[in-house]
């Protein structure tokens, strides 16, 4: 019993609670997580019900004693007096040192309750932990037979994954390749297209915009190519790419159309590069 009474030298200034209000399902480590939440728990005592305290009990109602290991813990808790924990509202007041004592020698609390409690709960761990560890035993077995043959087929992965990695370089060199082929044939066919034959120089009849940012209008075209004095602009929708349309200007005098491509190929409209070319009359008789 002397483990279970408080202190002589602490009764003067003892730093006990009362609690009243928790229901009466609720396990004791249910209540100790609560109260512990105003200071480290000293003592922790539930009162059992008496004659006087049945009708009580028939409210769903049950009450606590709590000695804090400081004032501390008891002014929190009595700071919380009124507020609602876990759906009910509690009352708390300060216990005297002789309140205490009388409850402890009247035997209305069972020091064992919480302590009983709490070995069996950690006896339910212990079997859980060893259940667990079980586990994790024929778990990393498991993956060190695994992991034995994962070695094995990786040495065969592996010689595959060169045999793939060389492939894909072989790959990667081609299309290199035929990227640059492409680039120099597109800048052969340009130079190409850029020498006019003398006998072809009267079936120009004006210069084409390709890769027209989509939005840019005929006002904008004409401003930029106003110097020379442009008839039609035509604007044609590019239905292969939703990004661009291309633009056809024509112009009298197939020489200003020659200076035109010339001195605007290249030209950025509305923050876009535009390639210009000349444009030819079909089916012309030479």
């Amino acid at each position: 019993k002397q483990d279970d009474e408080i202190e002589d030298d602490d009764r003067s200034e003892n730093n006990a609670v009362n609690f009243q209000g928790f229901r009466s399902t609720m396990k004791n480590n249910e209540m100790l997580k609560i109260v512990s939440r105003f200071g480290l728990v000293k003592k922790f005592l539930r009162l059992l019900p008496t004659q006087q305290e049945e009708v009580k009990e028939e409210q769903d109602n049950q009450s606590l004693i709590v000695e804090y290991i400081n004032k501390e813990g008891m002014n929190e808790a009595l700071k919380a007096d009124g507020q609602e924990f876990e759906g009910r509202k509690l009352k708390i007041d300060q216990y005297q040192s002789d309140i205490i004592s009388h409850v402890l020698d009247e035997n209305q609390q069972d020091p064992n309750i919480v302590v009983d409690e709490i070995q069996d709960e950690i006896e339910q761990i212990r079997n859980q932990y060893e259940i667990i560890k079980k586990q994790i035993s024929e778990i990393e077995q498991n993956d060190k037979e695994q992991e034995k043959l994962n070695e094995k087929q990786n040495e065969k992965e592996k010689d595959k994954q060169d045999e793939q990695e060389n492939q894909k370089e072989k790959r990667q060199e081609l299309k290199i390749d035929y990227n640059f082929l492409i680039q120099n044939v597109e800048q052969v066919k340009d130079q190409l297209e850029r020498r006019i034959h003398p006998t072809d120089k009267n079936r120009i009849i004006g210069v084409e915009l390709l890769k027209l940012k989509r939005g840019v209008d005929e006002q904008q075209i004409r401003s930029i190519f106003a110097d020379y004095q442009p008839n039609n602009i035509i604007i044609d929708v590019d239905l292969r790419d939703p990004r661009y349309n291309s633009a056809s200007i024509h112009f009298d005098d197939p020489n200003i159309s020659i200076r035109a491509a010339q001195e605007k190929d290249n030209i950025q409209i509305d923050e876009q590069i535009v390639k210009i070319k000349l444009k030819y009359e079909k089916n012309a008789i030479n």
